[in-house]
């Protein structure tokens, strides 16, 4: 079927469209000339029908009476259009065109049809004017000619319709300029939202029009001042009105900006500002101007560019291109990532449907064309993965999908849809379907046991080495509960143990368990096992099982533990050896840097043991050293550490101990060594014990320097008379270097007295749909002498050492109390988030200020109110942290656990501190990326929040690829500077009153 161009049947519509005689009433002299071609012609059936994009509708009708319209695909005017004299069709069931058309093989029967096209002046031809019979026939030469004029003259008509309606049209027009020009003016400004002001220099008259006003928000007869009228503006706007119009008033330079209007209402709204300057003699005498409502337009704009920026962001990052095929005109328009999936330098116009089809592989071309062909003519959408050729011959796989555009009868008039390139996936999944295969061989193979389970826990498959370590056949175990088929027990204690399926299956992440599980297998068999459960998940990342990998480690752990043996404990005493004892305290040296604590540190030098040695010999030597190291097991606590370091030369690690009660200790071991009495033969020996006792705690950067201080302290003990405890006190040197830690405690105790602390806040966002106010987190900054901010990193730790961090956590607290008192409203806040150090926990005096600060803020400021307590802190003093806690609670007021997962055992303590949100730790956060580890145990923390019905926050999100990660994990706010950069809470808490205001104005 032949089609007019693109430009001709535009043009075409247009001009019908023009004639505004689509879907009107019956006119007589249109039913008059239809009567007269039909008399003429002695056809039982004339019409003057009118053809648009989808419908053949008739002006004028005699002979199908009750039909107004049909199809445009039914439509024999549809043909006539395209010539310009009568098409004529003597016998309809002999020409091709029309053979099959319903209105032929069905009712009314037609068989005859002669048609002449309305040709308007521009040349348009719109419709035609035809008569129709219902059996074959032929028109003469003189029924022709006069089918031709009469078809002439109804063209002629359809024109001078049109020229009397616009005739109308303008009468009424001008009638409409009779009305009062003020009365036109004013509705011409309300539609508008314009209003106009005026302000008299030498009065200094400032006048509204009634328009004006409205914009404020003011009654129709305010009467305004200058200074007043500034004040409209919003903060940021103000200063901007402010200096235009002292330049106006300076040097007439005229203004037009856009800013924003703080309505009296209280609702916020862009407007636009002009002002110009109205001079006499050289002279400004007046300034006048007009301010225009655009905030609907202004937000529409936004909106509308912050989406089309969004999908140009989706599809260029997404290589997606965008494609449009009109059906009717063959017109094909590629976006330029079609291009370049096809191997093409982006044009102005696409190569064409035609042009489409050779860059497709040979071999697809004719599926690829059936698909068209069966998606154009059913009802659904378009689907199709097909090869390209490039123009350098590689092969590119691409995937098309496209929407049907249907017109009224369900004929496709338009393809809108988009390409992308799966050339990748399709070698992935190649590959993929490879290694499984090659997978499944493997997993016959190997020595690891492997077995599979459902989501209930059920045995799914087993490989043969699983089969030989449980003693269970796959097909006995099939269907069987995994914790029959795989039964754990501790190997020290011998209890049973959850299953690392198990816990894979609950916390839907990867489970590895390396240390003291033994499987009790069939039969009564027992191995040492490690162990290792993964999730096996979908595409959409739902659960489907869990594959378990069981290696059998009997022999290395045997090996292992043997050799462990060998290389930590000193063979004589069955103590620990120097190699041992030196990574411990190492290991505890590098804990307290991070984790302040109290511990200590012994040497033992034993006194007289050379005379032993001497004079019985050094087996006996021997026995004794097994006697003593006896005496030290006993007076030393479970959990230390006791190791000889050589000779005569013992070491004991006292964790969790102050320097007080590991004094004690060391004396007990003196007292004892006193006491006690080595006999040989006819010789009695009394050994004493010289001990160096020295604090292990955050003052030590190296093992070096604390065993000197130890052997030292040591060495004093003997100098002092042997058998006795040297305790080793800080040297000068030690001293000068706290003294700085003590100069800020100076500066800190001014401050607090001066109140030069100042409170900034940095916005926590919500990633829910919820329209949530305000979230912001209380930051605390320091300003010295200079006027210079300084972060809490310079100062928190020295507030902390001299216990000064409960004063400034008091001090933050009443202040954000303040802030929020100050607000005229509280709509816009959600929550404050004000952090409380470890100090402030344990002490049972903040908590009754606190308690009290906050009972005297009343419930509108409470339940605004957020306190975060560090995970640390809380598990530090858990009892006096519940109790707070639970206090907080009475007066509603939330709470929050801070860096939520730095703990070893963070879950545990959920249960004891019945605490509103999770902080997530930033480490698990900034890693969340390039981690697997730390997006796991993300995962693992959000759906542990969401069972016992926790709201959790991720901290330093820094990057658009974190939030996006952590959105997805299902996180509820964010917060980092990503977002928002920390400001002065006044300014924070502004911004939130304004956006309060602008949303429910």
């Amino acid at each position: 079927m032949a089609h007019p161009s693109v430009r001709s049947e535009a043009d075409r519509l247009e001009s019908l469209r023009s004639l505004n005689v689509l879907d009107s009433e019956p006119e007589a002299e249109f039913d008059a000339l239809v009567r007269i071609a039909a008399k003429i012609c002695n056809a039982p059936i004339s019409l003057i029908s009118l053809v648009d994009e989808t419908r053949h509708r008739f002006k004028a009708n005699v002979g199908l009476p009750h039909i107004t319209e049909t199809p445009r695909s039914l439509a024999f005017c549809h043909y006539a259009i395209q010539q310009q004299g009568i098409l004529e069709i003597g016998d309809c069931l002999l020409d091709k065109r029309v053979a099959a058309n319903p209105l032929v093989t069905g009712e009314p029967g037609l068989r005859f049809y002669a048609g002449a096209p309305l040709c308007l002046s521009d040349g348009a031809r719109v419709g035609s004017l035809c008569v129709l019979d219902k059996k074959p026939g032929m028109l003469t030469e003189d029924q022709r000619e006069m089918l031709m004029h009469l078809a002439r003259v109804a063209s002629i008509a359809l024109e001078s319709r049109r020229a009397v309606k616009e005739l109308m049209v303008s009468e009424s027009r001008f009638r409409c300029l009779s009305i009062d020009s003020s009365q036109l003016l004013q509705q011409t400004s309300e539609l508008a939202k314009v209003g106009g002001w005026e302000l008299d220099l030498a009065s200094n008259k400032l006048t509204w029009s009634e328009q004006t006003c409205r914009i404020h928000g003011l009654p129709a007869d305010y009467e305004p001042q200058i200074d007043t009228a500034i004040e409209f503006f919003a903060l940021k706007s103000r200063e901007k009105i402010r200096l235009a119009i002292e330049r106006l008033m300076h040097d007439g330079t005229p203004y037009d900006m856009e800013l924003q209007l703080l309505r009296a209402d209280g609702r916020c709204i862009w407007v636009r500002v002009l002002g110009d300057a109205v001079k006499v003699d050289g002279k400004t005498v007046r300034l006048r101007g007009v301010i225009q409502d655009i905030d609907e337009h202004t937000r529409q704009r936004v909106a509308l560019q912050n989406a089309h920026e969004r999908i140009t962001l989706a599809t260029d990052s997404g290589e997606i291109g965008i494609w449009e095929w009109g059906i009717r005109d063959n017109r094909l328009e590629w976006s330029p990532q079609v291009f370049r999936l096809h191997g093409i330098e982006p044009a102005t116009e696409s190569p064409g449907a035609e042009g489409w089809m050779e860059l497709v592989h040979p071999d697809d071309k004719v599926r690829v064309m059936d698909t068209l062909l069966q998606t154009l003519d059913g009802t659904g959408n378009l689907v199709c993965d097909f090869r390209i050729v490039w123009k350098d011959g590689s092969v590119r796989h691409l995937r098309s999908t496209a929407h049907v555009k249907r017109n009224s009868v369900g004929r496709a008039v338009a393809l809108l849809g988009v390409n992308f390139d799966v050339t990748d996936m399709r070698r992935l999944s190649s590959e993929l379907a490879q290694q499984q295969e090659l997978l499944q061989v493997t997993l016959q193979s190997i020595d690891e046991a492997v077995i599979t389970v459902d989501t209930q826990g059920q045995i799914v498959w087993l490989n043969p080495a699983a089969e030989s370590l449980t003693g269970w056949a796959c097909h006995d175990a099939l269907g069987k509960s995994q914790e029959l088929i795989y039964k754990i027990v501790h190997e020290k204690t011998g209890l049973m143990q959850e299953s690392s399926v198990s816990a894979c299956l609950r916390e839907g992440r990867r489970v590895s368990r390396k240390h003291d599980l033994v499987l009790r297998a069939r039969g009564a068999r027992e191995y040492g096992v490690e162990d290792s459960a993964s999730p096996i998940l979908d595409a959409q990342g739902q659960l489907l099982g869990v594959v378990l990998a069981v290696r059998d480690v009997s022999e290395q752990r045997r090996l292992s533990q043997l050799m462990t043996h060998r290389a930590t404990v000193d063979e004589l005493t069955q103590t620990f050896n120097r190699s041992e004892f030196e990574v411990r305290l190492s290991a505890l040296i590098d804990e307290v840097q991070e984790r302040p604590g109290e511990h200590a540190l012994m040497f033992i030098d034993l006194d007289q043991f050379k005379l032993v040695n001497d004079t019985c010999g050094h087996p006996v030597g021997d026995l004794l050293l097994r006697q003593i190291a006896g005496i030290l097991r006993q007076s030393i606590r479970h959990g230390d550490t006791l190791a000889r370091l050589g000779g005569d030369e013992f070491g004991i690690i006292l964790r969790s101990c102050d320097a007080q009660r590991a004094g004690r200790i060391a004396q007990e071991i003196c007292d004892s060594m006193h006491r006690s009495r080595f006999s040989h033969d006819s010789h009695r020996f009394r050994i004493g014990a010289s001990i160096g006792l020295v604090p292990l705690d955050d003052r030590w950067g190296s093992m070096a320097a604390i065993m000197q201080a130890a052997d030292t302290s040591c060495y004093a003990a003997k100098e002092a008379g042997r058998n006795r405890v040297h305790i080793w006190f800080d040297t000068d040197h030690a001293m000068r270097a706290r003294r700085g830690d003590a100069q800020w405690a100076e500066r800190l105790e001014q401050s607090l007295d001066e109140s030069r602390f100042e409170l900034y806040a940095q916005r926590l966002v919500t990633m829910g749909s919820r329209v949530a106010g305000l979230n912001a987190e209380v930051l605390i900054r320091l300003r010295d002498d200079q006027g210079n901010i300084i972060l809490p990193g310079a100062f928190l730790p020295a507030a902390e050492r001299f216990h000064l961090a409960t004063r400034v956590d008091r001090w933050v607290l009443q202040k954000a109390i303040e802030a929020l008192v100050e607000l005229p409203d509280l709509s816009g806040i959600e929550l404050l988030w004000v952090n409380l150090s470890g100090q402030s926990v344990g002490d049972r005096e903040f908590q009754r200020d606190a308690i009290q600060m906050l009972d005297r803020a009343g419930s509108d400021i409470r339940q605004r109110i957020c306190l975060e307590i560090t995970e640390t802190a809380a598990v530090t003093n858990i009892a006096d942290a519940a109790v707070f806690i639970e206090k907080l609670r009475t007066l509603n007021v939330r709470t929050a656990l801070d860096d939520f997962g730095a703990g070893v055992s963070s879950f545990g303590y959920l249960k004891s501190l019945p605490v509103d949100t999770l902080k997530l730790d930033g480490q698990f956060i900034s890693n969340i990326i390039n981690d697997p580890l730390a997006a796991a145990a993300v995962r693992c923390f959000v759906d542990v929040a969401e069972v016992v019905g926790l709201t959790t926050v991720a901290e330093h999100v820094e990057n658009a690829e974190v939030l996006a990660r952590v959105q997805s994990l299902g996180v509820d706010y964010v917060q980092g500077f990503l977002l928002h950069e920390p400001e002065p809470i006044g300014q924070v808490l502004e911004c939130a009153t304004i956006s309060s205001y602008a949303s429910h104005g």
